[in-house]
């Protein structure tokens, strides 16, 4: 037994909580939750085949997960940061779906890692830099884009792609959106967006319901952050979400979604 130097992805699912109590009374929801947290198999290997490192899926991987967190550990390579890339922007498009966000950081350091146990240095570092997160992302400590700057041109380029770059790197969740900026007549598009907006305004409303006001500012700014990064990547507004902050109007005013239950 002895540890391994991995990549680390610690995620933390953002109103978690709200959504296992519902399942109580909704069953269905179960299978959700799970499927939710299952790996996805629709990584696109023809494209990242382009680049000559093989089927990302075949990546050394493990994963796990207990209560709200997935903790997931990739081989140190190249091979394996694209399959911990394309593995969140898969999760994160699953719970966006069921108007959940998540919460993390992306790590490289030492790490047992087999089946459901998991521990050593590099899991503390993780769940340290996640308590950094603040807003819903997966932050890239500086030992990984270390890493990724010794990668030859190509694959340092490529990978960038699923990258953010503004007080500290992240990964780029919203990656499957990155043409719609060139599709904003299309009505398909307009109505993703308009649902994508509705769900972070879902939970605006929860944050609306706190009582304390430190706490009901900070999750206001978080998912305000989320709404801003939508629209940096799409060019689509969120139109509704400074009148709901400011009272001027409540949820029952949407049209698309059933705001009388929300998520924080």
């Amino acid at each position: 037994m002895e540890y391994q130097n991995k990549y680390i992805l610690w995620l933390d699912i953002l109103g978690f909580k709200t959504y296992v109590e519902k399942s109580i009374s909704e069953p269905h929801l179960l299978q959700i939750i799970s499927d939710s947290i299952d790996a996805p198999q629709d990584f696109e290997p023809g494209l990242l085949d382009l680049l000559n490192i093989g089927d990302i899926t075949l990546a050394e991987h493990q994963i796990s997960s207990f209560s709200d967190t997935i903790v997931v550990s990739t081989e140190p390579s190249i091979r394996g940061f694209l399959y911990l890339a394309n593995y969140y922007i898969k999760i994160f498009s699953k719970l966006e779906k069921e108007g959940l966000f998540s919460r993390g950081s992306l790590t490289y350091g030492q790490i047992f890692h087999t089946g459901n146990k998991f521990f050593g240095p590099g899991v503390i570092e993780a769940y340290s830099l996640e308590k950094k997160a603040q807003y819903p992302r997966i932050i890239i400590a500086q030992n990984v884009i270390n890493m990724i700057n010794e990668y030859t041109n190509e694959h340092k380029s490529f990978i960038y792609r699923f990258i953010q770059f503004e007080d500290v790197p992240y990964l780029h969740a919203l990656f499957r959106y990155r043409n719609f900026r060139n599709e904003n007549t299309n009505i398909v598009v307009k109505r993703i967006c308009l649902e994508f907006y509705n769900k972070i305004n879902l939970n605006i409303i929860a944050c609306m319901k706190l009582k304390d006001k430190k706490e009901k500012e900070k999750c206001i700014e978080k998912y305000r952050w989320l709404s801003n990064y939508f629209k940096r990547i799409t060019g689509f507004e969120n139109r509704e979400l400074e009148n709901i902050v400011s009272s001027k109007i409540n949820a029952y005013e949407f049209d698309i979604f059933d705001y009388s239950k929300p998520e924080i």
